[in-house]
Order: structure tokens, then sequence, then C-alpha cells
């Protein structure tokens, strides 16, 4: 049962005008407006306090969750929402620990309550204590003029302590920098989140911006992804990706460092493919324009299943949906958008490889479905599992990264000519698709076209007579 919110008021203004004039009542500092506050320490029955709906050590498991918008907006302090967090904490990785230590001592450390009962931090104790069948809570109860900025603040300086609590989680820790940069400077929070860095430095003040906006980055990237993927994916599963997200981030920025924009969205993309096909980080990151370019194609028409889906799965097509609408702030805003991948790359073309198309299979697919392949000439369409997609892509660009580190310890005179039909292969592919889709136009220019097929046979012909000397014959089957 929840307690109304004019009782919470009524008990806790009760408990403060005795604690007021009972001199053997703890006392504790807490940082407050730019400084200090002694305020005392009192027990509340463990429900005459409310868990916070806004605490950022829950809102990517609160975001993830269907159901919580409506009941955000119906009541968040309502039984219904109540018991949705309640569940969610006990989900959390450190609840047990937490209650484990509650139930063998005292708990040590106070919480922290507004003057409505609204926990701005030991949530996770409260629901251990319920569930103990402790009766009180230890609290410190913050000013009544308290706003929410200086709640933001006081649980940033809150969360560097760690005795009985749990540590932000990746994504929660990013969405809690987020909502601090609609109040603060970047410099600002990087310096308050980490305390080793001094104001008066101007190497830490850089630092410190340089960390916050980097964090705003990885945010961006991950609600893209989660976009796309039609809410198949959620903020949980980066949880567990952040190492690798943090290296995509580097090898994109190196990228954009070099003046190379558009390569550095095909990459980026190509790396989360790697990563959604539940590839290690140490893997993605050798995932490389020299990959793209030279290894893919190859390695998965070795896939029997995707073999004859290898040009759908390796050629771009502009995007047919809107951008994410992600709610920004001004150092996001210079952050180009996923979406615009296609319709941006100036390098697309023939030869020119993507995992685009990977990308987009394995994030809108849910773990449970099924992808579908269309037909392809004679190839019948064909349905897979998306586990079973995933691992043909996991293969695929397995073998790809050990031929590609095999010709870089070897060298790559003898697999240059597979690779390089391979791609002439995959190129007269996408000369016949693109023919397809200009057949009915009046403005193609047709003389550029025969031109370029002279220059396509003469380079063939001269080709094929090298290949017969060096003992390669069409004749023999050799050349499919």
């Amino acid at each position: 049962m929840v307690v109304l919110t004019q009782v919470r008021r009524r008990v806790i203004e009760e408990t403060l005008a005795v604690a007021a004039t009972d001199s053997h009542v703890e006392r504790r500092e807490i940082p407050w407006r730019a400084g200090k506050k002694l305020l005392p320490v009192v027990s509340l029955r463990v429900d005459h306090v409310v868990l916070n709906p806004r605490s950022h050590r829950i809102q990517a498991q609160l975001k993830s969750n269907p159901a919580w918008t409506d009941l955000m907006a119906a009541d968040p302090f309502g039984a219904p929402a109540q018991d949705v967090i309640a569940q969610i904490i006990k989900e959390t990785p450190g609840y047990e620990r937490i209650r484990k230590l509650l139930s063998q001592e005292p708990q040590r450390e106070p919480g922290m309550v507004t003057t409505a009962g609204v926990l701005i931090n030991a949530n996770t104790r409260v629901v251990a204590l319920r569930e103990l069948n402790r009766e009180y809570v230890k609290v410190q109860v913050l000013p009544a003029d308290a706003n929410e900025i200086e709640l933001a603040d006081l649980e940033l300086s809150l969360q560097m302590e760690v005795e009985s609590k749990q540590p932000y989680s990746f994504t929660n820790r990013l969405l809690f920098i987020r909502d601090l940069l609609r109040t603060h400077q970047p410099e600002d929070v990087g310096l308050k989140l980490d305390p080793a860095l001094s104001r008066n430095i101007e190497a830490d003040r850089k630092k410190a911006t340089a960390e916050v906006e980097t964090s705003a980055r990885l945010l961006n990237m991950i609600e893209n992804v989660i976009h796309d993927s039609g809410g198949a994916l959620t903020y949980e599963f980066f949880d567990g990706e952040q190492q690798n997200v943090k290296d995509i981030d580097i090898a994109y920025e190196a990228l954009l460092r070099r003046g190379q924009p558009q390569l550095a969205d095909r990459v980026r993309r190509a790396k989360i493919a790697g990563m959604l096909a539940e590839m290690d980080y140490r893997k993605v990151r050798d995932i490389d324009a020299t990959l793209l370019s030279d290894y893919v194609v190859g390695a998965l028409r070795e896939q029997p299943l995707l073999k004859d889906h290898v040009a759908l799965l390796t050629t771009a097509e502009p995007s047919d949906h809107a951008a994410a609408d992600v709610t920004g702030l001004d150092i996001l805003d210079d952050l180009d958008d996923l979406d615009d991948f296609d319709s941006r790359d100036d390098e697309a073309g023939a030869g020119v490889v993507t995992l685009e198309p990977v990308y987009r299979l394995l994030a809108a697919t849910p773990k449970d479905g099924e992808v579908k392949l269309p037909a392809v000439g004679d190839s019948p369409a064909k349905t897979l599992a998306r586990e079973v997609f995933s691992k043909a892509v996991f293969a695929g660009l397995n073998t790809a990264l050990m031929a590609m580190a095999s010709d870089s310890k070897h060298g790559t005179e003898l697999e240059s000519p597979y690779r390089r039909l391979m791609l002439a292969a995959r190129a007269c592919d996408q000369v016949k698709e693109a023919v397809a889709r200009v057949n009915d136009r009046s403005d193609v220019d047709l003389d550029k076209v025969k031109s370029a097929l002279g220059a396509f046979e003469r380079a063939r012909d001269e080709m094929v007579m090298v290949l017969e000397q060096f003992g390669v014959s069409i004749d023999d089957g050799d050349l499919a």
C-alpha cells in the first residue's frame, strides 16, 4: 500500500519537529548549494517514503519497459508504478549484495528524502528493508525549497560514494549525464564526475569536457541504434557492450579527424553489425575499410545460407524512414545521425561494400524473431531464425578477419587475384541492378555506358590472357 502524499508530508513534518527539540538526535552534514548543510538523521516507516521514478540508477531499465510511459503519466507514485520500480531494483546486479548486508547489520548510512517522502537515494536499501520486513529506514530530509537542479546535483555528489550503494550502469550513467547537461556546462559536469580533476588546471578542465562530450556521443549512437531497432533493442543490451561502444566511437572519431566522414559512417555501421552479431570487442576492433573492400564479400559467399544474398546484404539502398528524433543538446547537434548514412556516402558506387543491410536486419529483428531474405534471380526467398542469421554473419565476418590477419602476416599477393575477381563479379552484379533501375529513363548517357563497356571488355580480355598463361582457363571451369 502506498501512503498518500499529504499523509507523508504530515508525518515527516511532525518527525522533524520532534528532532529539532532533541539534542541527542544524530546530525550529519550533506553537500548543499556549493557548501554544507547540517541535517538531523531521523527514522521513517518504510511505507512513509516512496521510490523515486526519476532515479538515474534505473532510468535505462524504466525506459526499456514498454508499460512505463503510461504508468509515469498516470501516477509515478501510485502502487502499479511503484511495484514496477521495486521489481526493477530487485533485478539490478547489486541488489542481493545490499539486501544481504542489511540482513546482517543495521543500516549504516542514511538515505535522503524530500519533504514529500520521495527518496533521492537509498531506493535499493528501502526495497531491501521492505523485503526483510524491517519497519523503519534512516533518512535525512532535505529543505522544503529544494528544486530539481539541486536534487540532481545532490544525486551526482552522492554517486561518488560507494558504501551500501549500487554503481550506476553504463547507460544509466550516460542518461544521467545528459540530464545534467540540460542545466550545466559540460566542463562542470565532468569536474563533478571526476573529483580528481582540478578546476584550476586547464588540462583537467579540457579532459572533463572531453569525457562528458564523449558520453553524449555514445548515448547518441546508442539511441540511434535503439531507434533503428524499432524496440527490438533496449538500453540494457548496451550495458553488456560498453567496451564495444567505446571502441566504435574511438574508431569513428579517428576517421573524422582524417577528413573521411562517409568512410567513418560506413565503418561504424559495419562495426555495429559485428557487435549485434555478438562478436567480441577485440574482433570488432579489427573491422575496417580494408576488411569491407577486400574480404567481406568473399567471406560471406562462403556461408551456404547467405551466398545467394550477398549482393543484397552488402549494398546499401537509400533509407526509406526518417532519422531518429533524438532529443539532444548543443553538443549532440553536430553529430551525424546514423540513419543518414546512405544518402551522405559519396563513396557509394560499384565496388564499395557496406554492411548497412546486415546492420538493419540484425537491429530490427527481435532475438526470437525471423530474418526474411528476398528472392534473388533463381534463388527463392529465404526465412532464417535471427539466431541462425546472426551466426552466419558472425562466421562470415570471422572468416574475413582471419583472412585479413593472414594476409597481413604473410603478404597479400597470393590471395589478391581471387579477391579482385570477386570484387569485379560484384561490380558486374551492381551494374545489372543499376540498369534495371534506370532502363525506362531517357536521360541515361548511353554513349558513356558503351564506352565504359568497351573498357571493361578490353580489360577482361587482357586479364583472361594473363590467367590462361598462369594456368587458369575458363574452359576448365575454374572461373565460375
